[in-house]
């Protein structure tokens, strides 16, 4: 991953917040729009009949079962949201630039099996999820077999100072790790991330029912998910309880560790190249 266009990425969103109906969001859409097409993948900016409009760049056999990663694009107003989620996107659109498009193979009367990724910068997730809740009511309008999801919200900060709630425990002090969360159904996707190397201190953990940090858990796309009873993570820099800019105007790419977020990136790209093959 680079961690130049990491900032790049960041720096073209974040400038001003994104508020959807504003034409920062429509900016902030022909941003990610352009940089996925640039990457040869098939992209369509699907406008739900909520009007949230999420963007969604796929990759692999569309034949075969489906892993959707997302982040989400829009900010709350009066904040450019660096972290919240352009950081996220940011690593979206770095670790779809590993893939190729799927094609036919030629002289076959089948199709060989690989799975394929969708790679979606959801809207309106700061509206209550409206554009993942979409996505997933036409994911199974269409019968796609979806494998999991993983969720990136808020990659790039890093702190001295770590607050935890009800229903985490573990032995750190400081907020300078990636927590990848997952529900009671949805443990068995936390295998993708055992035995990876990583210069990144991360947990996974396992979010008990009826606890704050449940609660809590459910904020961003993957809740969508999880609602439709499929598999999902949430993968964080555990967002307030660490970065004191979340939601206020001080969310700048400036307040970011870009090597933190480079790393998160590569963590994710390298489980889930564990899960599909899509050569």
């Amino acid at each position: 991953m680079d961690e130049v266009l990491l900032r790049q990425h960041v720096e073209a969103l974040a400038g001003t917040p994104r508020v959807p109906g504003t034409p920062e969001h429509e900016k902030a859409i022909e941003y990610i729009r352009d940089e996925f097409k640039s990457l040869l993948l098939p992209t369509q900016v699907v406008v739900e009949s909520d009007g949230s409009k999420n963007i969604v760049a796929v990759a692999g056999n569309p034949r075969m079962p489906c892993f959707v990663v997302g982040a989400h694009y829009d900010s709350v107003p009066g904040s450019p949201g660096a972290d919240d989620n352009a950081s996220g996107v940011a690593a979206l659109l770095e670790i779809a630039s590993v893939y190729k498009p799927y094609k036919k193979p030629q002289h076959m009367s089948f199709e060989k099996g690989a799975h394929h990724v969708q790679f979606v910068a959801y809207d309106c997730e700061e509206d209550g999820l409206l554009g993942s809740a979409a996505h997933c009511r036409r994911l199974q309008q269409g019968g796609v077999e979806v494998l999991g999801m993983m969720s990136l919200e808020m990659l790039g900060y890093t702190s001295p100072n770590q607050k935890f709630v009800e229903g985490i425990s573990i032995p750190r002090t400081e907020g300078d790790f990636l927590a990848i969360v997952s529900n009671p159904k949805s443990v068995s996707l936390l295998k993708l991330f055992q035995g990876i190397e990583s210069p990144l201190p991360y947990d996974t953990l396992t979010v008990p029912r009826g606890t704050e940090a449940a609660m809590l858990s459910r904020l961003s796309d993957h809740g969508s998910f999880w609602d439709a009873g499929w598999n999902a993570l949430l993968l964080t820099d555990t967002a307030f309880l660490r970065n004191p800019h979340y939601h206020q105007p001080t969310d700048t790419p400036a307040t970011l560790d870009y090597t933190f977020l480079r790393h998160s990136a590569e963590l994710v790209s390298k489980a889930l190249k564990g899960l599909v093959n899509i050569a």
